[in-house]
């Protein structure tokens, strides 16, 4: 039997140095890369636009990974026109800071991406930026980030992109982290969880053209019938003055309308003329079906999609998110936790929630209320408020919303001048105290300083009904979420909870308004 041998191999000098060196080899063995998952993202971008951003990825060699960059210049677009909702002329403000964030790019490269755009006719800027002021107990002067937006209002068109998944994943998350707000957080939470039904999608979509072109319409029938009653309200002792320019110098041919069979004595004065513009008023540009169509897939796209992530521009400001933009003809069609709405809407809400300021100012003031301020508010309380206007003007039903849009845009968030109009002169006649408040609080006659009226009234808003009414019903476990001023849960009992807290708040403003129910 042979045993195994047991001995010590000696090796030669030559074999040793072989095997040293080929241990010190390094193999370079190439194997096939993990081939990385991909999804199609969704993205509401300017026609055309695309080819253009293809170009400038190509020949700048800055742009490295074509196809990331792709993504992002996209993500780009989609905010704006995510910010502009229907307002193709709106500048949208980009905080370069922010945005590079968002983008995961540093700000030279940001600032890159805009410059290259506005070279390329994608997007124009308004040129106006302000520099915040800021101490240690908060902002002396808001700051103000140029806007942009895109040239001509162009068409929108929903386009598709292969995109890393893994990565798409992290910016959101990374979006989601940058929320610094405790309280949007939880809001976000409880709104992840909507979602837009999509068996009938085709009906709302045209449901949604219909309205769209209907309101047109019936905006330009209601701006005829305003103006008719205007002239049927006129009379001759209106303040008029014609003025005939000459040569730098104007004579008044007729002032106040004073009889021409009475002499008028007018001194002439020097004035510098100027070209009259062809358009005194900007003409209201509709936006085209398929950009609508467009916003609607986006917006589905990111509630579907559990994307939502909510924002306040300004400190203590309203919230604004997808849902914010939505149109109103899918509200059935939203389910919270897979369970139909219950709405809760405030009647006469926003002439309700100026009471507040309202009453605050005459008590510091003078330590009560004027008859008419209390007038004013029972009008609010018991929901008549713009009804009371409507029938003295005649006005038919189908004009309130249109009426409610002007009312509030001419008495409340307007500036003070001396020039009037017939909305203005009704409700200085009924509520002459209120309008005191409201001019002082817009800084007086001519103010510039006239819309902090409007932010305050939108802070106290979102105090009301966001802050304190639907946070604490989140914290109490109730699946809730508001679109401003309105409360959406998913159950007669929440309903039940929610109005009560909606009250009690109201009610330690001094304040009892009433409600109404609104099932999806």
């Amino acid at each position: 039997m042979i045993e195994p041998w047991s001995g010590v191999l000696e090796l030669s000098r030559y074999t040793q140095a072989i095997l040293n060196a080929s241990c010190k080899l390094r193999v370079n063995i190439i194997m096939p890369r993990k081939k990385k998952e991909q999804e199609l993202a969704t993205y509401i971008i300017p026609e055309r636009s695309a080819k253009a951003i293809d170009q400038i990825i190509t020949i700048d060699k800055r742009y490295k990974k074509k196809h990331i960059w792709r993504q992002k210049f996209y993500e780009l677009f989609d905010h704006i026109a995510a910010q502009q909702g229907t307002d193709a002329a709106k500048y949208v403000n980009i905080n370069i800071s922010i945005m590079a964030k968002r983008l995961s790019v540093d700000n030279q490269q940001m600032s890159s991406m805009l410059r290259d755009c506005i070279e390329n006719d994608i997007l124009e800027k308004d040129g106006v930026m302000v520099i915040a002021v800021r101490n240690a107990q908060g902002y002396i002067k808001e700051g103000k980030s140029f806007g942009y937006r895109f040239v001509n209002g162009g068409k929108l068109a929903i386009v598709e992109l292969l995109v890393n998944k893994k990565h798409r994943s992290k910016d959101i998350d990374q979006n989601c982290k940058f929320t610094k707000d405790e309280q949007l957080r939880l809001y976000d939470d409880v709104i992840s969880k909507v979602t837009i039904e999509t068996n009938s999608l085709n009906d709302v979509f045209a449901k949604v053209l219909e309205n769209k072109w209907e309101k047109y319409k019936v905006e330009s029938e209601y701006n005829e019938y305003i103006n008719n009653k205007i002239s049927e309200l006129s009379n001759n002792n209106n303040n008029k003055c014609i003025i005939i320019p000459f040569d730098g110098v104007i004579v008044p041919a007729v002032s106040q309308f004073i009889s021409e069979k009475r002499g008028q004595f007018c001194h002439p004065c020097k004035f510098s003329i100027r070209r009259k513009r062809k358009h005194l008023k900007p003409v209201q540009k509709i936006e085209s079906n398929e950009t609508t169509i467009a916003r609607c897939r986006r917006s589905i796209e990111i509630i579907n999609n559990g994307f939502i992530k909510s924002e306040r521009p300004v400190e203590d400001s309203r919230v604004y998110n997808v849902l914010t933009n939505l149109k109103r003809e899918f509200r059935p069609h939203l389910r919270l936790n897979s369970q139909p709405l219950i709405a809760i809407d405030i009647r006469n809400s926003q002439p309700l929630i100026a009471c507040i300021l309202i009453r605050q100012y005459w008590l510091q003031r003078q330590g009560f209320l004027p008859d008419d301020v209390i007038a004013y508010q029972k009008a609010c309380e018991a929901g008549r408020f713009y009804d009371d206007f409507m029938k003295e003007l005649s006005l038919p039903d189908q004009f309130r919303s249109f009426f409610k849009a002007d009312f509030f845009r001419k008495v409340f968030f307007s500036m003070v001048t001396d020039k009037t109009n017939l909305l203005k002169q009704m409700f200085i006649r009924h509520y002459p105290s209120v309008w005191q408040m409201i001019c002082d609080e817009k800084g007086g006659l001519f103010s510039r300083s006239y819309n902090e009226f409007a932010k305050k009234l939108q802070m106290v808003e979102a105090q009301l009904i966001f802050d304190i009414v639907n946070i604490n019903l989140i914290k109490q476990g109730i699946p809730v979420f508001n679109i401003f001023d309105a409360i959406y849960v998913t159950s007669l009992v929440d309903y039940s909870v929610a109005e009560r807290s909606l009250r009690d708040t109201f009610r330690e403003a001094g304040l009892n308004p009433t409600f109404n129910m609104e099932c999806y």
